[in-house]
């Protein structure tokens, strides 16, 4: 949650893109507004992509990480709308959310166990790529 990372940044005149690919659920939500807030302080118009797992993905994931003996490494934060985000800063737009598995073909040789899954995930909006902006607007 360290942002200091800001301030190595050069030549962001034509904006910054963060990526945050599964790792914004092992934070709490408190962090995480923190977080969001202070990129929008230090980064006015930065966008982010980050994927967003639903309440019933993180317990999935939570069950499994347990049954391995990973219990230090649990996901606290889900989220089942990315227009909740909104509520957090008012600088936050959503740009687009859309499922995981969105537009990746299915391949047979995968087994229809997986594509079971896979079409589940999606179905159920489980697991979302969740795009937002944080607008220079207070």
């Amino acid at each position: 949650m360290d942002i200091s990372w800001c301030d190595d940044l050069i030549n962001i005149d034509h904006g910054v893109f963060v990526v945050a690919g599964a790792v914004l659920g092992y934070f709490s939500e408190i962090q995480l507004k923190t977080f969001f807030s202070s990129l929008a302080d230090r980064l006015p118009g930065v966008e982010m992509v980050f994927t967003a797992y639903s309440w019933r993905e993180l317990s999935f994931i939570n069950r499994s990480l347990q049954r391995v003996g990973m219990t230090s490494a649990a996901m606290k934060w889900a989220l089942e709308d990315a227009n909740d985000l909104t509520r957090w800063d008012d600088r936050i737009s959503v740009v687009d959310e859309f499922s995981f598995f969105r537009d990746v073909p299915y391949d047979h040789t995968w087994g229809a166990e997986t594509i079971r899954q896979i079409r589940s995930i999606d179905e159920h909006k489980r697991m979302r790529i969740v795009h937002v902006r944080f607008d220079t607007r207070k």
